[in-house]
Parts: C-alpha cells; structure tokens; sequence
C-alpha cells in the first residue's frame, strides 16, 4: 500500500497515477483521453523509468518537464541526478518553487516530521540548503510565488500545525537564512494545503493606483488549508509583519453539510475579478467556492457528487479550464465548465 501523503489517504497507487496528476497540472488546455494516455505513458516509458523500478512512490511532482518523486525509503529523485538522501523517515511529499530567478528548488517532507529544501548547484547537482524538523508527519508542501519566498508545511500532529519557513534574503545559503513561524491551525491534522494564484484581480487594471494595491498584494499573501477538523481555511498570512490572519473559516455551517475535505486546490487567476479553489472530500463531495470580489464572503458555488465514490486528490490545469480529481487507484476523472456554470465530466483516464 502506499501513501497519497497530502491526503493522508492509504492506496494502492500505481507510479502511473502519480504521473497522471502532474502531467495534467502542465497542461494548459484538455487535451483527449487517448491522447493523454499515449502522452503519460510515452513519459513514463523513456523518462522516469529509473522511478519506477526504486522503492514505492509517495508523491511525484513536475517542475516543466523534470520529475520529482518521494520513496518510501526515505530518498527523493529528480530526473538525471544521484538519489538525495537526508531522510531517515519514508519522504512523503514534494514541492518545487515556482517563479524562480537562477537555481531551481525542491522541498521534500518525511513521516517523522523532516523537511528538507534542496537547491540545484550544478546541473543535476543537488544539495540540502535547510533542514528543519515539524510536529507529526508531513502532510503537505507549497512554496508561494517569491519577495518573500515562503514554504508551507502541513503538519498531522494532533494540533495540525501550519510552519511557513520564510526565506529572507533571495538566494542566500547561510543557515539563518529560513525564519520559522508556525500557528496551530486544524485539530486532528492539516490534510491539505496551497497557496492562491500569485497574480492580483487587478492584474488587467492600470494606473498608479493599481501599482499601489498591487504592491499590497504581494506584501500579504494567501493560504487555504483544510483538515481532520472538517473546516476549510483561507489565511491572510504577511510574513513581515508576523501576521497570521484567518480571514476566512469555513465549516458546515457556512458550506451545507460536515465533510472531511482532504484535498483542495487555488483556481488559477488569469486576471479576472474574484477567486476561486475547488474542494473534494472523502465522501466523494465536490465543492468550487467563489469570492466575487477582494473584501467580500467566499461561497459555494457548485456542489456535486463524484458518481465513482470518494475522492483524494484534485488539482488545477494551468489555464484553470480543467479540473482533476484523483477518485480510485486506477482513475483520475477530468471536468470542464460550461457555458452555463455547469461543471461536467469530459473524460476518464485510466491508470492502470
């Protein structure tokens, strides 16, 4: 059995579903199901072959076409370089940073709390450059968009703790470089966490004033998590300031019933008034909740059933026009919205 660790859930995964999930993620517009399995398995086949025969695979995560994988044995893969090794514990989950000038970076967490960022030297060179050690197992990774670079943490202790390491000078390898935070956040254990888009609402706007809130943007940043707690929360995080703000909470009250969310991803914002992020829940519930605009209250906007049963994953295509849901070891079912708001399901694709 293996781990799908931002879940916390126990399947029986195949490396192919991993692999599914990420290639998805890179796409910028759906492609066909016959398509996109010619496409994950001609992946598969000539690139990361080395992956699949190591030891079983936690979590697998793309950086443009590199491929990193977690090993129940602790070490962490990436495309053409020597296996990392610094986990003692099985490394359950991955990040890469996004939006980087120069060297690439990769985060890894393991079972016994260990966080690892790695940063590549030379080509295919990689080296530990912070080390940093959580309550519980690590449940989840993201770095947010940079100035300043923050990694998120999940924890699956009892408190469910949320740790930001945040980078205070861009680049710089000393040791004291990474400034810890943590706050309680979900009791029972974060399941899942990601950060919002790094462009504003206001992105198609112009003028000095816009520059001015632009700059606001970037100062404060947003994190959704959810949890064993069954709430989903939107935090108003500025680093600079210290500041941890849950500007919004929601639970069964506010969104209709008492699921157990565990996976939940950010909409991207092509530069369009409001947010968006999707939810899916164990029991198989899906939920897109929408905030119309900067200020006001997010809400459900969709809510649906997953016809195969209980889901664990979901995440976004680049464009947001595509939404992924993991929903059995063997299927990752693919919906697309309609004219109308509708969300509907296009195409099932097959792992196995």
């Amino acid at each position: 059995m293996l781990i799908l660790p931002r879940e916390g859930t126990l399947l029986k995964l195949p490396l192919s579903q991993h692999l599914h999930l990420g290639l998805i993620r890179q796409l910028k517009e759906p492609p066909s199901a016959g398509h996109y399995n010619h496409t994950a398995q001609e992946v598969k086949s000539k690139k990361w072959r080395h992956s699949a025969m190591a030891s079983g695979i936690n979590d697998a995560q793309y950086h443009g076409r590199t491929l990193a994988t977690a090993h129940q044995d602790g070490t962490v893969h990436v495309a053409g370089a020597a296996p990392l090794c610094g986990h003692r514990g099985s490394a359950t989950c991955l990040a890469w940073a996004e939006h980087l000038e120069g060297a690439p970076l990769l985060a890894s967490g393991s079972a016994d709390g260990h966080v690892i960022i790695w940063r590549e030297m030379r080509p295919n060179d990689w080296q530990s450059i912070h080390q940093k050690y959580v309550p519980g197992s690590v449940k989840s990774l993201a770095f947010s968009c940079p100035e300043p670079l923050m990694l998120a943490v999940g924890g699956g202790d009892e408190l469910g703790v949320l740790t930001l390491l945040v980078e205070l000078r861009r680049g710089a390898m000393n040791p004291e470089n990474w400034q810890v935070k943590s706050v309680p956040a979900h009791e029972g254990g974060i399941a899942s966490l990601d950060w919002s888009p790094s462009s504003s609402p206001a992105v198609l706007a112009t003028g000095p004033a816009v520059a001015r809130a632009h700059g606001r943007w970037l100062g404060a940043r947003r994190l959704a998590t959810c949890g064993a707690d069954g709430q989903l929360i939107i935090w108003r995080i500025d680093a600079k300031n210290d500041s941890f703000h849950r500007e919004h909470v929601l639970d069964g009250d506010q969104i209709g019933g008492n699921d157990l969310w565990c996976s939940l991803s950010w909409r991207p914002n092509v530069g369009l008034p409001g947010n968006s992020l999707g939810a899916v829940s164990k029991e198989g519930e899906v939920m897109i909740l929408s905030q119309d605009a900067e200020g006001m209250a997010f809400a459900p906007r969709q809510r649906w059933s997953l016809a195969q049963g209980a889901g664990c994953r979901l995440t976004w295509t680049k464009a947001g026009t595509l939404l992924a849901i993991l929903v059995s070891p063997e299927k990752c079912v693919l919906f697309k919205e309609s004219s109308s708001g509708e969300w509907k399901e296009i195409a099932a694709v097959d792992g196995s």
